[in-house]
């Protein structure tokens, strides 16, 4: 004979039978998040509720405020763009050319007098001893 204990439930390795299955909508939680928002539709009559919530306790409007703000966006862009090296640089040189001809123009370069150069120094510097090494 075999034990009762040992026939009890399903063999070890069978799939799932019963139980909540995977993806199920949780109805439960629905009905409450509903029954929440019938309240606060009936209780915020012309906005009046959230005006009060806002000037009494700012800290929990704004926390409010804050769910509201998608946490994350996906943004996907095709673009191709083509530059031309070459027409940019040019443009860029007129840019440059625009921008600094003015102040090029208004400023001559003064060219200093020319001046006798002083005496060149013809004192030879002593070579510096370092520890360590003696003279020879």
């Amino acid at each position: 004979m075999t034990n009762p204990l040992e026939r009890r439930g399903k063999p070890k390795g069978a799939p799932k039978t019963g139980g909540r299955q995977k993806g199920s909508i949780n109805t439960q939680t629905n009905a409450v998040r509903e029954a929440v928002l019938r309240v606060f539709e009936n209780l915020n009559e012309a906005d009046q509720y959230l005006q009060e919530v806002a000037e009494s306790d700012p800290r929990l409007f704004l926390s409010l405020v804050a769910r509201l703000i998608p946490q994350a966006s996906e943004v996907t862009l095709d673009q191709k763009v083509t530059v031309s090296i070459g027409d940019a640089m040019r443009a860029a040189d007129e840019r440059l050319e625009r921008q600094y001809a003015p102040v090029i123009e208004a400023k001559p370069v003064q060219q200093e007098p020319d001046t006798p150069e002083s005496e060149p120094d013809t004192t030879e510097a002593k070579p510096t001893k370092y520890p360590g090494y003696e003279d020879e």
